[in-house]
Order: structure tokens, then sequence, then C-alpha cells
């Protein structure tokens, strides 16, 4: 499955675990070279790691791929997550406007950046948002509530991905696929990758 997804053009993210599942790590294969019958070599960009001028990976992986003789307790889980991703790798987890002009990003950590790459803030575990310089601006609560600085309640997004004002007015939609709608049903932009509470922040709520 890894061969021929790469074979399309297609990145794979793969999860890996320790064998309690204890600590885990994720990688984005962008190609491979097969050695031999029983050896594939995946070439990555792992996040942990810099990525050098030179370099277009940062990491390796050799599979065996006479996985099942492998001893059981020394396996490792790979979970394929498959990025129908148009274009780079580069747009995973990116905001775009209605012309695909990249807006900004929102990193693994929560952290939030603009097209420039200059970071702009930060959405927490917890669902704390604070600006660049720590001040806190806003919050996302478990249940889609957005709140600014002062505790205000500004709106809400539902688990479907509908984004309402304070009055319960419909502001626009965010689909399944990241398409970014308004309430006319136009094409504002788009949201690949990123959480649809965080997306209805991007762009129904000004906090920034």
């Amino acid at each position: 499955m890894i061969i021929e997804q790469l074979d399309k053009g297609y990145p794979i993210q793969i999860g890996l675990w320790d064998p309690q599942r204890k600590e885990g790590h994720s990688v984005v294969v962008i190609g491979y070279s097969q050695f031999d019958l029983a050896t594939l070599r995946l070439y990555c960009l792992d996040p942990a790691w810099p990525l050098h001028y030179a370099s277009i990976w940062n990491n390796v992986i050799d599979v065996n791929t006479y996985y099942d003789d492998v001893d059981k307790k020394y396996r490792l889980i790979l979970i394929l997550l498959l990025f129908t991703l148009v274009g780079s790798i580069g747009n995973a987890q990116s905001f775009r406007d209605s012309n695909n002009m990249q807006l900004g990003k929102v990193e693994s950590d929560g952290t939030i950046r603009n097209a420039n790459n200059m970071c702009i803030g930060k959405i927490f575990d917890d669902g704390t948002i604070r600006d660049n310089n720590n001040m806190r601006v806003g919050t996302i609560e478990k249940d889609g509530t957005i709140r600014d600085k002062n505790n205000m309640r500004l709106g809400t997004v539902s688990s479907d991905g509908v984004v309402r004002n304070n009055n319960n007015m419909r502001l626009g939609t965010i689909s399944s696929d990241g398409t970014i709608r308004d309430n006319n049903n136009m094409r504002i932009g788009t949201a690949s990758g990123i959480n649809t509470r965080y997306a209805a922040v991007l762009f129904f709520f000004n906090l920034f």
C-alpha cells in the first residue's frame, strides 16, 4: 500500500508507537527505494529534526517487508494516513483564502503562523488562545464555544462544522474536506488538516 500511494504522488503520514503505546511520533513519507526483496527504505520528513538546505528529506525508515516473520515484541505499529493533497506537502495544516493564497498555518503544537511564517499566536491544549506577546486573546471550549479575552461569548462551532455568532445567527460552515463557506454559501477559503474549531477562530472571529 505504501509503494502504491507514493507511486501515485501522494505523501503518507506514518505513526510510530512503542509496543506499550505510551509514546509515539509521526513522520511524512515522501519517497522510497527498494534495495532487495526484504528491505524497503522510506525517505521521510521528520518534524523533530532540522531539514538541511541541500536535502529533501531528513530521516529514513528501513522496513523489513517480510514483516510477519519479525518477533512481535519488536514490532512498530504503523498507522497509514493517506494525505490526499494536491500540490506540495506544505499544504498540510495550512489555511488559504478563496484564491488559494496561503494565509498561514497551524503547527502540530498549536502555533499559528502567518503567510510570512511569523508566529502570531498559539492555541494551547486547554483551549487558551494567546497572541505573540503571550497575552490571552480568547478561548475555545470543548463544546465549541468561542470566547474573547474578557470571557465574553463570541459564538460557537458545532461538531458538524456550522459556525454561529453570539445571537445564534449562522455565519458559515466548515466542511469535512476543509472548505470554508460564508452564510451565502460562497467559498471564502480552505483549512487543510486543521481542527475545525481552530479554523472557526481563524476565519470567523477576529481575535488577533
